[in-house]
């Protein structure tokens, strides 16, 4: 059975490498990525195709986050605030962006018992 893959922060330099891995191997890729630290371009190859999507959006959005994991096999959870210039002008942002999003996905990911690789 073909596993479907979600990888949040997948459109950064690691998430698009793992995309494309996991594609390779045959499996189904889902990203949600916000495109604040990523860009579309590492990932624009991979667009068209039947075994990957992508959703622009948050891993704040706790609604958004939790529809997406209970239909996938599992979870790699890439998303964060990278960047030292984001992180010194902004480290709220980052402190929200890196605990609160990955608060989201594993209280999802505990509903519907997803494993989970941060």
């Amino acid at each position: 059975m073909t596993k479907t893959n979600l990888v949040t922060g997948g459109c950064g330099f690691i998430g698009s490498h793992l995309c494309e891995f996991l594609l390779a191997k045959g499996e189904r890729v889902v990203v949600i990525d916000d495109l604040s630290t990523g860009a579309f371009s590492n990932v624009e190859q991979l667009e068209g195709r039947p075994d990957f999507r992508l959703v622009i959006g948050s891993v704040l959005d706790h609604a958004l986050v939790t529809e997406l994991i209970k239909d996938v096999d599992r979870v790699f959870h890439l998303a964060s605030a990278v960047g030292v210039k984001l992180i010194m002008e902004q480290p709220v942002r980052t402190i929200e962006t890196i605990f609160l999003g990955t608060d989201s996905v594993l209280k999802a990911a505990n509903r519907y018992r997803r494993p989970v690789l941060l």
